[in-house]
């Protein structure tokens, strides 16, 4: 019974998470741990945020051809950019 209980709980604590997260408009990516991917245009890596002013503090370092993480208007999301 205990563990029916615990796997109940935790779905709810997912699902609670994740209506949170888009409500925020946050988003997490998976683990491509480069800063671009050569087959988007490339997301930052862990954390896609809607603060402008902190893009550069997801970003993982190394990337693709020396990717810039930057805030990209319309997405609410930073975005890295392969140079």
């Amino acid at each position: 019974m205990k563990t029916k209980q615990l796997v109940l709980l935790l779905f709810i604590y997912h699902n609670q998470e994740k209506q949170a997260s888009n409500s925020l408009s946050v988003m997490t990516t998976t683990s491509n741990p480069a800063c671009c991917d050569d087959y988007y245009i490339g997301h930052c890596d862990l954390y896609l945020i809607h603060d402008k002013r902190r893009c550069s503090d997801f970003c993982v370092p190394g990337g693709c051809r020396g990717g810039e993480c930057r805030y990209r208007d319309g997405l609410n999301a930073c975005h890295c950019y392969c140079n």
